[in-house]
């Protein structure tokens, strides 16, 4: 698969979303394709997800995904797609329950907000099935950023 055009694709698809809020959508990499075997569906199901999440929670600023390879092992590379955003950010004490099912988050920040609180537990087993994972790391406030780290 090759990761730079699914990730096109996959801004191109929630362009009109990050738009109507007024959001800017960016998108860093290498010019060079990076190409990893890999299950394209899956993929981009997770970054969707991810993606969706970023605009979701983000009120001004934007989202931006970074995709970055390094050398791995047997000739593979090592691929991590860094979904950011300038949103809301999570609190501290709720980033060890972010991945468990259903889990809504709580307080003011995220009235009105809709979700099942199913997204990220449902990304992170599909990272889990493709060799990855996915980690957080936020700032209340401030926003956050997933990385979803593949191959290798």
């Amino acid at each position: 698969v090759d990761l730079r055009e699914l990730v096109e694709g996959v801004l191109s698809t929630l362009a009109s979303q990050a738009q109507t809020k007024g959001l800017a959508l960016r998108f860093e990499a290498a010019p060079a394709p990076i190409v990893l075997p890999t299950d394209r569906r899956l993929v981009t199901q997770i970054l969707i997800n991810l993606v969706a999440n970023g605009i979701k929670f983000t009120h001004q600023g934007g989202v931006s995904v970074a995709l970055i390879a390094q050398p791995g092992p047997q000739a593979l590379p090592v691929v991590e797609i860094q979904v950011s955003d300038t949103g809301i950010g999570i609190p501290p004490e709720a980033l060890g329950q972010l991945f468990d099912a259903f889990n809504r988050g709580k307080g003011a920040a995220i009235q009105g907000i809709e979700g099942t609180g199913l997204g990220l537990h449902l990304s992170q087993r599909l990272a889990h099935a493709l060799g990855g994972r996915i980690t957080v790391h936020s700032v209340l406030g401030q926003g956050s950023c997933f990385t979803l780290r593949l191959g290798g």
